[in-house]
């Protein structure tokens, strides 16, 4: 069986990438990371590779709006990381995503969409029997060159959210139920994902 090998260069990028994203999720400002992660950032040409990755996203002054799936804002959702500490999300899948790029088990606090009542979900990304929960995961297409712009931050995220009842969720939406929702997290988030979109750009 042939294991692909991993440039140094992606993985000192991923695993600075994962520092960054663990700091904004604290809350900490950007402005500060950069500081303290200059010389690293510079060296390895950080902020241009992960932003044409889709990692980062800032608007027009360049300030960043997304870290996904960390949000550098509050949201309505709230993620709570064994060990690391208490952050956002952007939104319901990236929520559902956090816990397998950090692999810690996660509390996410948040509301139904519709009803405004309270959710809590617990993800466990070492355990192969998490609870499927009975809700929906609601969202509207977004055209391919929105991903990763400040566009699909804008425009897309505050769509995805979740729904306790299938018939609350506007027409206009797409629905995953809860098990598509967070399989599709898992992969989009992981860190194998993460380390394949670095490698793209760089190559």
């Amino acid at each position: 069986m042939k294991v692909e090998s991993v440039d140094p260069n992606d993985q000192l990028l991923l695993d600075l990438h994962i520092k960054v994203l663990q700091k904004i999720l604290l809350q900490e400002p950007f402005d500060q990371i950069k500081i303290h992660y200059q010389q690293n950032m510079n060296d390895l040409n950080y902020i241009e590779i992960i932003k044409n990755s889709g990692h980062l996203s800032f608007d027009d002054g360049n300030k960043l709006i997304g870290a996904y799936p960390i949000s550098p804002s509050p949201t309505d959702y709230s993620v709570n990381l064994e060990g690391i500490g208490e952050g956002f999300s952007m939104c319901a899948v990236d929520a559902l995503g956090i816990p397998y790029t950090f692999m810690r088990k996660t509390i996410i606090k948040t509301i139904d969409k519709s009803t405004g009542n309270d959710l809590e979900l617990i993800i466990d990304p070492h355990s192969e029997n998490q609870e499927i929960l009975d809700i929906f995961v609601a969202y509207q297409n977004t055209p391919e060159d929105l991903q990763g712009s400040n566009s699909a931050a804008k425009v897309q995220c505050p769509t995805i959210n979740f729904y306790s009842s299938k018939s609350d969720i506007p027409s206009n939406l797409q629905t995953w139920t809860y098990l598509q929702a967070l399989e599709y997290a898992k992969k989009r988030f992981s860190r194998a994902e993460m380390l394949a979109r670095i490698k793209k750009i760089i190559n």
